[in-house]
């Protein structure tokens, strides 16, 4: 499979899910939440935020730019393998 690219959107914070706890795979505690991204044009994008990047999640109405990768990954299931999307920000800053 190809490398990871960050792509980038640039809209305003329109929802936001409520911020979790779990526990990453080398057992450190962190927090996540999903940020919808509405641009100006009308596309949206379900943003996965984890770590520091969950303060975002009150601001609500705020402009940003959002740079994410767009992950795709294999996966089994009832012994078949299946795709799935993942959207995952690594850097938020207000415009």
């Amino acid at each position: 499979m190809e490398k990871n690219k960050n792509e980038i959107i640039c809209g305003t914070i329109a929802a936001c899910t409520k911020v979790e706890s779990f526990v990453k795979r080398d057992g450190k505690a962190s927090r996540k939440c999903v940020l919808c991204i509405e641009s100006p044009e009308g596309s949206k994008r379900a943003i996965t935020v984890t770590g520091d990047l969950v303060n975002w999640a009150g601001c609500l109405g705020m402009r940003v730019e959002v740079a994410y990768v767009h992950r795709v990954f294999p996966f089994a299931r009832n012994g078949s393998t299946w795709y799935g999307n993942d959207l995952y920000a690594v850097s938020i800053s207000s415009r």
